[in-house]
């Protein structure tokens, strides 16, 4: 398959911040960054500002519709909250008594107000030989927690949901595939493979955009390979199009909810945005 062309990619942080991991664009089109020293960032008017810190390492952010941001963080093992009231809140710690082995990503469900997420560890904490990583969905509300898949992905990384929400997207990286999860009419999970990658490591980072494409970053260490791929899936499941970045240990993906072909994407402890064409 042919590569696409896409806009240039432009380096948001350039050097003003180290160790970037995650990026997230809240309601109002502003921007947070979370940094592997355990920091979060905001990007206003006057530059960077320090709004928030977890003490570990917080590897995933995201937001919802009231702008509450939600911190992954692989070192604390935890979740937490934080907004300009609440500052930081512990939101998520265990699963029936037992500790995570760090959450890693994140995608939130307005309807049902749940937050899903994947508990991978850092890279290496789960594997082929050790597949113990897990999906879960949290009320955000009652803070009830149940397993989605417990206990058998080999470095569960990226998440992702549909627009409808009925259908989440895994991104299993040490098997190198894309596992789509579906809830049927009785409430239980269904999952199967999606989509099988060869090749590189194996997908990280993934979201969807507003037309319904699976967004892919295929990540590989930078010393095999100097640039990055991610890789676009209709919802059939069939490879449409592919294009190559600057990085190739890619952590983080998520489009602008200002505009919709804007894509940001972090890795090697930087953050880039670049345009991307339709459909």
């Amino acid at each position: 398959m042919e590569e696409v062309a896409v806009g240039q990619f432009e380096e948001l942080t350039k050097g003003q911040i180290e160790g970037l991991s995650s990026v997230s664009e809240d309601f109002d089109g502003n921007l947070f960054f979370a940094t592997s020293e355990g920091f979060i960032y905001a990007l206003n008017h006057s530059g960077f500002e320090k709004c928030a810190e977890t003490g570990g390492q917080p590897f995933c952010i995201l937001h919802d519709t009231s702008n509450t941001l939600f911190i992954a963080d692989l070192a604390q093992q935890a979740i937490y909250s934080y907004s300009d009231e609440d500052s930081v809140q512990e939101l998520i710690k265990s699963y029936e008594g037992r500790p995570y082995l760090g959450p890693n990503s994140m995608a939130f469900h307005e309807s049902s107000n749940s937050l899903y997420f994947t508990d991978s560890g850092p890279l290496g904490e789960t594997s082929l030989a050790s597949p113990r990583g897990s999906v879960y969905v949290a009320d955000v509300e009652s803070g009830n927690i149940k397993p989605v898949i417990l206990d058998s992905l080999a470095h569960p990384a990226g998440i992702a949901m549909n627009s409808d929400g009925k259908c989440i997207y895994v991104a299993e990286t040490y098997r190198n595939r894309i596992i789509k999860i579906c809830t049927s009419s009785n409430g239980s999970y269904h999952s199967s493979v999606f989509y099988q990658f060869s090749g590189r490591l194996g997908p990280t980072a993934m979201c969807i955009s507003d037309s319904n494409l699976l967004y892919v970053a295929q990540y590989e260490f930078s010393s095999l390979s100097p640039k990055g791929k991610i890789s676009v899936i209709n919802s059939s499941g069939v490879l449409v199009k592919f294009f190559s970045t600057p990085i190739s240990e890619i952590t983080s993906m998520s489009f602008s909810r200002m505009k919709n072909n804007i894509l940001y994407i972090t890795g090697a402890g930087k953050c880039y945005k670049v345009a991307i064409p339709g459909p």
